[in-house]
Parts: structure tokens; sequence; C-alpha cells
């Protein structure tokens, strides 16, 4: 089930919303299903995903999913944003693109995110991307990631696969804690866009 939750943060409500959803870390799920507006926003020119999050646990190595447009568990024929515990009991934000077969690009955070506390996270990639075009961002600052594979091999459009939040379309690798505000652009944001939505700010057209 997924009970609204108002949303409280130490600086105030920086949320348009005040209202949250809450899973549990095992089965809970949201498919939005798919469509050419939603399509292979990485592509082209590129795109971003912006959302708050509020993690309860490091989930272990169930690798736990904020969104994702994606076949399987590497993001192969579509992309996945999530949290990694590294191995290290410690929640990271890492990105995922796949390509065809291959895993193509992983982006992962350096910064470790706090266990029940609103943060707001942000990827920007296009499918050309060099290390300076694709970034993660932490409440509206870029971080440094680690990019473990380059692309290779043939991109594929990742129409075929429905858009998920808080998990795998079959449930798995479910994300424990809360998430709000998941905002998906067409186009890369810019570093002060992304400090905008941090602040608290309207969303762009998205």
């Amino acid at each position: 089930m997924f009970p609204s939750r108002r949303i409280t943060t130490m600086g105030g409500d920086k949320f348009r919303d005040e209202y949250s959803l809450a899973f549990d870390g095992t089965n809970d799920y949201i498919n939005c299903g798919s469509g050419s507006d939603i399509d292979d926003i990485f592509d082209g020119d590129g795109g971003s995903i912006v959302a708050w999050i509020n993690p309860q646990s490091d989930g272990g190595s169930n690798y736990g999913r904020i969104c994702e447009k994606a076949s399987d568990t590497d993001g192969t024929g579509g992309w996945t944003l999530h949290v990694a515990d590294e191995s290290s009991g410690a929640v990271k934000l890492a990105f995922k693109k796949g390509w065809g077969t291959n895993r193509g690009v992983w982006l992962t955070d350096n910064r470790e995110i706090p266990l029940n506390v609103w943060t707001h996270v942000a990827v920007r990639y296009d499918q050309d991307s060099t290390s300076n075009q694709a970034a993660l961002y932490i409440n509206g600052v870029r971080v440094d990631v680690t990019r473990t594979q380059a692309p290779s091999g043939s991109e594929v459009s990742d129409a075929a696969q429905d858009f998920i939040i808080g998990a795998m379309s079959d449930a798995s690798r479910s994300f424990d804690g809360k998430i709000s505000e998941v905002v998906i652009y067409n186009y890369m944001l810019t570093a002060s866009q992304v400090r905008t939505l941090y602040n608290g700010r309207e969303p762009y057209n998205h």
C-alpha cells in the first residue's frame, strides 16, 4: 500500500506538493506505462530526471529503484536511477544507461545519502555524453562520479519498457523509503536549473 505522508524538512517545506509515497522495500511500486513523451528521453539532445527521496535503509545489495525504464537489473534496453549500497552499507546515488546487451554507462556518486532525511537528486545524460555533460546532483550540487564502463555497441530504444517508480516491473529491487516529485525532462537541465528546483521553485516545463 502507499500511505500518503506530509513532507517536512529542517529548512521548511520545499515541496509544491505536500504529500509523498512510502515504499516498503519489498513489493511496492508504481507502473506509469509508456508513451512517446517519456520514451528514449536520453537520446538525441539528452534528458534529465529529478526526484526527492527519503531512504529508510541502505537496502543491502538491493539497489532500490527510484525510477527506471529498463528490461533488466543492469538497465539494458533503457536506464535506471537507483540507490546502491556499494557493499559498504552506505546509500549512494547511481545511474545506469544500457546499450543493447551491454551494461553501457554507469555513473555512481561518491557521496553518502543520509537515511531518514529528504534529499533532492538529479541526473542529466545524453547518448553522446562526455564526462562533463553527464552529471549527478545531490541537493542542487553537482557531485563527483565514477564511470565504470563506457558505452559500446548500438543503443536500443526503451519504448517497449514501462516507466516504473519504486522498483523494477517485477517488484524486485524495490526502494525502502519515501519518494516524491519525480519529474522527467526531455532535455538536459543546467546546473542553475537543478539548483532552482532544489530550492523549491516551481518545476520547469516537463
